[in-house]
């Protein structure tokens, strides 16, 4: 298990995984799993409400581990791990945000098709009077 030794100017032990970076690197990888999975379900235009719930908990946990990152930026930490944490969080990010996107893109889409339908609706109904 590796861990940090030099003392610290935070209470890192209250904050994501403490000084257990191991355990913070295997949550980052949980983290994009989930990611994965919301991705994928995203892909096929149909995200439920879990779906939506589990990245918004993603997003939060995101936001956790930059604001750790920045108290392990002060401490005396290899800065190799520091910039692949670095690296890690903001492809996270970079993914929502893409998930996002599609999500967007996936909303205007239904929209159109939704003002399509009415029209087309309304142009049937106004033909039969």
């Amino acid at each position: 298990m590796e861990t940090i030794i030099t003392p610290t100017r935070w209470n890192l032990n209250n904050l994501q995984s403490g000084l257990d970076l191991d355990k913070f690197k295997k949550h980052m990888s949980s983290i994009k799993e989930k990611l994965i999975d919301i991705e994928m379900s995203s892909k096929s235009n149909t995200l439920y409400e879990n779906e939506l719930v589990t990245l918004s908990e993603v997003i939060k946990q995101i936001e956790s581990a930059e604001s750790f990152y920045y108290c392990l930026t002060t401490e005396n930490i290899d800065p190799s791990f520091l910039t692949s944490l670095n690296a890690c969080i903001s492809a996270l990010k970079s993914q929502v945000r893409y998930i996002i996107s599609n999500l967007q893109e996936s909303l205007g889409n239904m929209k159109n098709l939704l003002i399509g339908l009415t029209v087309l609706i309304m142009k049937v109904l106004y033909r039969s009077y």
